[in-house]
């Protein structure tokens, strides 16, 4: 009897001590490692560039997404991107459009007339300046009967046309140590103006940033930003007889 109980303590103290060593084998392997999804780096649409001596940073510039047609030629597209001055002096950055140039100009390169500061606010049409009187000469004149002939209508006047929205270069300062984010969305819109080419997702505009603080331009691309959320698949339209 006293065999037994030893015997079954004897086993008792050995599966314990495996079962310690099981736990610290598996809280060892999993010591250390990190999660995929935390090594992963955040994705982004756009560009991260810095100027020649690092005083600017220029973070996620790109096209806003405008659906697969994207911008026709000639038109407008408005940029995207967040400024930071790392220097203890405020900066002037001014962007203009750069000519796109090389054999892949035409394939994905777009170039721009300018680059401006849209104001999308609609501006106060200006009131119809007012009718003048009529002259004496213009009042019906009475006719045999006694009764004056209806005068002929007058003509309606012409609608005003509202004007275009109020732009300005694209010059921004950034103060010392500070930031200046564009949106891409609001009632003032950054916008490359006057597109040599559709700018269709894929393709790039080139941009040059030059800077008060001496140093040399930076010319670089933005390109096409991309979804947020995939594009609706096409549905399927099926006749009663199954095709």
């Amino acid at each position: 009897m006293t065999r037994s109980i030893s015997g079954t303590r004897h086993r008792a103290a050995l599966l314990g001590g495996v079962a310690l060593a099981t736990a610290l084998l598996v809280s060892g392997c999993g010591a250390g490692q990190i999660a995929e999804t935390a090594a992963k780096a955040p994705s982004v649409s756009g560009v991260n560039v810095d100027s020649p001596a690092g005083s600017v940073l220029i973070r996620n510039l790109h096209v806003v997404y405008q659906g697969p047609e994207g911008y026709p030629a000639g038109g407008e597209a408005p940029l995207v991107m967040s400024l930071y001055n790392q220097s203890d002096e405020p900066v002037m950055v001014r962007i203009t459009a750069t000519p796109s140039a090389g054999p892949d100009n035409q394939s994905t390169l777009v170039s721009g007339s300018s680059v401006v500061f849209t104001d999308l606010t609609t501006p106060a049409v200006p009131p119809a300046s007012p009718s003048a009187p009529a002259s004496p000469s213009a009042a019906a004149s009475p006719t045999a009967t006694g009764t004056a002939s209806p005068s002929a209508p007058a003509a309606s006047a012409s609608p005003t046309t509202p004007p275009a929205p109020a732009t300005r270069p694209a010059v921004i300062e950034i103060p010392a140590l500070g930031s200046f984010v564009i949106s891409g969305t609001g009632d003032e819109l950054l916008q490359v103006e006057g597109l040599n080419a559709a700018l269709t997702p894929g393709k790039s505009v080139t941009l040059t940033f030059e800077f008060s603080n001496g140093e040399p331009p930076l010319v670089t691309t933005a390109p096409t930003g991309v979804p947020l959320s995939p594009a609706p698949r096409a549905t399927s339209v099926t006749g009663d007889d199954g095709h």
